[in-house]
């Protein structure tokens, strides 16, 4: 009995007895609290969370999507590149098909004047002294005194640029050793499927000799072209 007075008389008794009436009463008020503020705290967190994934996919897809545009543009700048590389190929294909175009219409334009100034002085010629003989008479004399081929030259199986060299070079040296006929030999083109090349490349060597004075004449051996394969050049 004594001990029970004892400990109501204590001050620390109803000290801890009141700690636990409060404890009991707004233990759970002070809870609910401590509840709800770490339910908020978590969901800022989980928000804070959220916009961070957010803004890691948004920054994947702008990666994506850059790569992806950096992808069409090299393809298209090799497409750009591959397209004026042709345009400029063809551009210098055509370039060169016309300056070989405008070379020959120059050469052609050349040897036209040339034969029109060779009759014109032809024509000086015969008016002013009709009792000579005209360069034709005597173009036709030279050939008839003429003898026969003395050497001969074959050009079978030669290239365009060596049947033309080998013929200036032929004709060069016969010059030398002065003969008057030669017989340069270019086949009549029968096997070749593009024709006789070397006739028209020859005939054009002699007649360009022809104007020059390198030679006097030349005739198709069988006086037709078609039929013939070889040339009668007559020398000075």
């Amino acid at each position: 009995m004594e001990h029970e007075t004892s400990m109501l008389a204590d001050p620390h008794f109803w000290v801890n007895v009141g700690g636990l009436i409060f404890l009991a009463f707004a233990g759970p008020k002070i809870w609910k609290a401590l509840a709800g503020m770490l339910d908020q705290r978590a969901m800022k967190i989980k928000a804070a969370l959220d916009e961070a994934q957010k803004l890691k996919d948004e920054a994947q897809a702008l990666l994506a999507e850059y790569q992806r545009k950096q992808k069409d543009a090299l393809r298209e700048a090799g497409e750009i590149i591959e397209t004026a590389r042709a345009v400029a190929q063809r551009q210098i294909r055509d370039a060169a098909t016309q300056l070989d175009a405008a070379f020959a219409r120059r050469e052609k334009l050349a040897l036209e004047k040339i034969e029109q100034a060779e009759a014109a002085a032809l024509a000086e010629i015969l008016t002013e002294k009709e009792e000579l003989p005209t360069p034709a008479q005597s173009l036709q004399a030279a050939i008839r005194n003429s003898p026969p081929p003395q050497e001969q030259i074959d050009l079978h199986g030669c290239t365009a640029a060596e049947a033309e060299t080998r013929t200036k070079n032929f004709l060069a040296r016969a010059r030398r050793n002065h003969l008057k006929t030669v017989l340069v030999v270019t086949g009549k083109g029968l096997h070749s499927p593009e024709g006789s090349v070397l006739k028209d490349v020859i005939e054009a060597r002699l007649k360009m000799m022809k104007n020059d004075g390198s030679i006097l004449a030349y005739l198709w051996e069988k006086k037709a072209r078609e039929k013939s394969g070889a040339l009668l050049v007559y020398l000075p």
